[in-house]
């Protein structure tokens, strides 16, 4: 039986007379026969979407150009699509990968000698950066951080003396590397700390958590840089909480006395239940403990889920 009589046949259930009027054809294409096995449980779409296929293989039609000419929309030409595929009649190609175009960044190793020569002669700004970074160091400025200050300069397009506000900063906590400086700078344009005032703002909280954490680090007997989960969890006691280094001290001391180690979670769950309850000093959280471990003596008769005991059992996994 021909082709077409099958998809006929098969799609009606109706046998009737008929010849092909071969004077309209002006051309043929295949069908496969594999397709053949599906006709009768595919719609009526899903099969207009794959002659329009097999009309111009060679072109490659896409989805919005079948959807186009069949007058269907975009998501049943791709279901009509993804149905092939699935019989396996199409298959499925990957998009070529594209090529990676690597953009280059000015850095300030592209600053060349001779503009940064010219920028230090002309340019009362830049000398003045310059002058005023030495006269900070206290010593001459290298060609590279020379360039590097200049980088800065271009591309943050952060006033001087805010530039030399944050090398200042910078100095104060020990942290005079000019990559550090340059980080700092491009990290602090972005947030658009641009002004003096800002600036001076930034420097005093920065300077207020990095009091905190060595405050932290000191009471927990640590001697390497927080974690940022860590440094989080400071902030909040410090800032969220407004507990005093008493307070922290107190709890990371009933922390090692349950579990016998630093745990910074274990602290926060038991910072977190004294702020809950409005404890505010180490007497209050005495108090307050004490009462709470005699009201569980005293209901035996049901389940006690004390935090110390899971903790012991590892079975306290506290999150942030």
């Amino acid at each position: 039986m021909d082709i077409l009589k099958k998809i006929f046949h098969y799609r009606t259930g109706v046998a009737m007379n008929y010849q092909l009027n071969l004077n309209q054809w002006s051309g043929m294409f295949a069908v496969p026969n594999c397709a053949m096995e599906y006709i009768r449980e595919a719609s009526g779409n899903t099969i207009k979407v794959l002659l329009a296929i097999l009309h111009s293989p060679s072109q490659k039609p896409t989805p919005e150009e079948i959807a186009s000419t069949l007058s269907l929309s975009l998501e049943e030409v791709k279901d009509g699509i993804r149905y092939w595929i699935e019989k396996e009649v199409l298959t499925a190609v990957t998009p070529e990968q594209q090529p990676i175009v690597k953009i280059s960044k000015p850095s300030a190793t592209s600053i060349s000698s001779k503009e940064l020569a010219e920028q230090r002669m002309n340019n009362e700004k830049v000398r003045s950066l310059f002058e005023t970074t030495e006269q900070i160091y206290g010593r001459p400025l290298n060609t590279t951080e020379r360039k590097t200050l200049l980088y800065i300069y271009q591309s943050t397009l952060l006033p001087v003396d805010v530039i030399l506000m944050i090398i200042e900063y910078c100095i104060r906590i020990d942290r005079q590397s000019i990559q550090y400086i340059m980080r700092v700078c491009q990290d602090w344009a972005d947030q658009e700390i641009n002004t003096h005032e800002k600036v001076e703002e930034q420097i005093r909280i920065q300077l207020e958590k990095d009091k905190g954490q060595k405050l932290i680090c000191s009471c927990f007997g640590i001697r390497r840089k927080l974690s940022k989960k860590e440094e989080r969890y400071v902030e909040k006691w410090l800032n969220q909480y407004q507990f005093n280094i008493n307070m922290i001290r107190l709890a990371y001391e009933r922390c090692v006395d349950s579990i016998s180690e630093l745990s910074f979670p274990y602290i926060n769950e038991i910072l977190t239940r004294w702020h809950k309850n409005k404890i505010t000093t180490p007497e209050e959280a005495t108090t307050y403990d004490s009462k709470v471990k005699s009201q569980k003596q005293e209901d035996s008769s049901s389940p006690s889920y004390d935090l110390d005991e899971l903790a012991k059992r590892g079975m306290f996994i506290p999150e942030l």
